[in-house]
């Protein structure tokens, strides 16, 4: 085995994963915390094609900021020439007029990591599961674009289409931009996350797993019918007909005091009246949670009933007016 590639051998069937974050899957998970060889480029990677280039092998690359990795990329003996946060600017007193958002001279641009996988077999299906990435990650699977997610703050999966991993040795490759994500109207997203010194962090900020599951499910969620008379559990179709059972698949909705509010068998997505079930709303954030019983193990999720709709220039919530209090222009 090649010292300097790094191969990391696990099986699909590993322990259970338990990671607080995606808490609600039954699924063999394989880390890609670590080591990752990695590159720097000035501007983003765009397009589907997979990026070609010739990095060096940084210690500890997952999770860091890469504002924290400077001691890391020169012991692996990367070039440390980077581009700087653009918007940095040196602050001096006394300050006259308006105070400017404290910034720093952090690393700006895009980093390219590959990391190679060995899995025992080719699996069913897979995911790859971030729990953090400033502020874009592009990601491919043997060469295969998997998909582009913009974000900074939240957990996410990604799905590796059907047939993409093999048996044997896999590659995964990601490149992950700090550029600020555009809103819908192309400007920049603006929070108290995103400015300052949060202006220009950059990094996989969060742990990085691939993730088998172990009976299908990996996308179930509920969505609320328009009138607000019922709501529907949607499985997908990752469940097989052969883990539903001759009667369906048992399924449970407790509330948070504990106590089952329904309970019953489906097949496939399944609809329920709302009467009985209390709905969400920012002043009575109400929860139920949302359990399918399969011979794998149980698939859980908390999930609360809201329906969000736009009214003209206002919102709606569960049919009733909500407003919104902010400063015009921010």
């Amino acid at each position: 085995m090649n010292a300097r590639r790094l191969l990391f051998v696990a099986s699909l069937f590993a322990a259970l994963s338990l990671s607080a974050a995606f808490d609600h899957c039954v699924y063999d998970a394989v880390s890609l915390d670590g080591t990752w060889e990695m590159a720097y480029c000035t501007n983003c990677h765009e397009g589907v094609e997979s990026p070609q280039f010739a990095g060096v092998e940084v210690a500890a690359a997952v999770p860091g900021y890469w504002e924290d990795m400077g001691d890391a990329f020169r012991d692996a003996g990367m070039a440390c020439d980077f581009a700087i946060n653009p918007l940095f600017v040196p602050q001096t007193l006394p300050i006259a007029g308006g105070a400017l958002d404290m910034t720093l001279p952090n690393i700006y641009g895009c980093f390219l990591y590959r990391r190679r996988v060995t899995l025992e077999r080719a699996p069913a299906q897979a995911v790859v599961a971030f729990e953090g990435v400033r502020n874009e990650v592009r990601v491919w699977a043997n060469g295969t674009f998997v998909a582009a997610r913009q974000g900074f703050s939240t957990p996410f999966e990604l799905e590796i289409p059907s047939g993409v991993l093999r048996a044997g040795e896999n590659e995964i490759v990601l490149a992950v931009s700090n550029r600020p994500n555009k809103g819908y109207d192309g400007s920049n997203v603006s929070g108290l996350t995103t400015r300052g010194v949060f202006a220009s962090t950059g990094g996989v900020n969060g742990h990085v797993e691939l993730r088998f599951p172990r009976n299908g499910l990996s996308d179930v969620y509920v969505t609320t019918a328009e009138d607000l008379k019922s709501f529907t559990v949607h499985l997908g179709d990752g469940l097989a007909q052969e883990r539903r059972g001759a009667e369906g698949t048992a399924y449970e909705i407790v509330s948070s005091d504990g106590k089952i509010a329904r309970c019953g068998r489906a097949d496939g997505d399944f609809t329920l009246p709302t009467d009985g079930f209390e709905f969400w709303s920012p002043a009575h954030p109400v929860r139920y949670t949302l359990r399918i019983k399969t011979p794998e193990g149980v698939y859980s999720q908390q999930f609360g009933l809201r329906r969000l709709v736009a009214d003209g220039e206002g919102l709606r919530i569960n049919g009733k007016p909500v407003y919104l209090r902010g400063v015009p222009g921010y």
